[in-house]
Formats: structure tokens, C-alpha cells, sequence
């Protein structure tokens, strides 16, 4: 499970990106794209033991995968669409066996909003006391953690578990 945020935008105002030559050509090429202020999207993967196996992916395999996932949105987002997107969160969680798995891990965070709008992660009440509660039971045996400063406190109860690791 991973939690990253998009780019800042300005209230939904269109952002002009091309030099306005249109005037001397004859053709229109000011292009408009529209921003949100703040928003914090979440993803989902998996990775199949069995697939593993038949690939002879390795522990440094998957621990290469785990750091090429947060450094994407840490040193790749180049393109103007990317612009201050960053990561929060990254988990990748080992269970005791395949029935064990717990599927999409969003539904053990909630998210809401403290006013009516959100202008960046002060804004939003993040609750991931439900995905902690997950990750110390006895179905998880490790998990696999990366965290932005907002999200500190979160990886230190992960490794008090015993079970954390960066």
C-alpha cells in the first residue's frame, strides 16, 4: 500500500504552460490544465509467492522493489503533471500464509477532512489506528516500512511490533 501527494494546484484555476505564439502562426497552442490544491491518493499490489518462485525473485529482489517504489516519487516526478508529488506512505506487508492475506490495505486507513477545504496535509484527520491493529497480529510476520515525517509515529509502533523493517 502506498500514499503519495499530488501536486499543489491553484483553486482549480487554469495553469498556461505554452509560449503564446498562436498569434503569429495562425494556430492555438495555449494549452490549460486544471489543479487541485491538495489531494492524497492511495495504491495497491501485491506480490505473488508463486510467481516468485517461478521468477527466482529474491529477499534483495523485493527489497530493491520496496526502494525503487518510494524513490520514484521521490526523484522521477519531472513532468509538470508530477511537480511536488511525494511520498507519505509505503508498507509492504509478509503474511504467515496466503489465506492470511488481508487484500487492500485502504480500507484500514480513514481519511477526513477537518474543514470544508484542503489546501495540504495539516487539513486532513489520518487515522491508521485500524491498519496498525493489522500489522500487530498474528497473521502479519513482517512488514516492510517507509514513512515522510507526517507519518513518523506511525513506522516507530511498527517497529516496536518487532515485526518492522526499512
Amino acid at each position: 500500500m502506498g500514499l503519495f501527494t499530488p501536486p499543489r494546484g491553484h483553486g482549480g484555476l487554469p495553469f498556461h504552460h505554452f509560449p503564446l505564439l498562436g498569434r503569429d502562426t495562425g494556430y492555438g497552442n495555449i494549452g490549460k490544465d486544471y489543479r487541485v490544491y491538495y489531494s492524497m491518493i492511495a495504491f495497491h499490489g501485491a506480490v505473488s509467492a508463486k510467481r516468485a518462485e517461478v521468477t527466482n525473485a529474491s529477499e534483495e529482489d523485493l527489497k530493491k522493489l520496496d526502494d525503487y517504489l518510494w524513490n520514484s516519487l521521490v526523484t522521477e516526478t519531472v513532468t509538470r503533471s508530477k511537480i511536488g508529488q511525494r511520498p507519505l506512505l509505503y508498507l509492504r506487508v509478509e503474511y504467515s500464509s496466503p489465506e492470511a492475506m488481508k487484500g487492500d490495505l485502504r480500507r484500514f486507513v480513514s481519511v477526513k477532512e477537518k474543514g470544508e477545504s484542503v489546501r495540504d496535509f495539516s487539513d486532513l484527520e489520518v487515522d491508521l489506528t485500524p491498519l496498525l491493529n493489522l500489522v500487530k497480529g498474528n497473521d502479519v510476520v513482517r512488514v516492510h516500512v517507509k514513512c515522510s515525517e507526517e507519518f513518523t509515529k506511525f513506522c516507530e509502533e511498527v517497529k516496536k511490533t518487532g515485526k518492522g523493517s526499512q
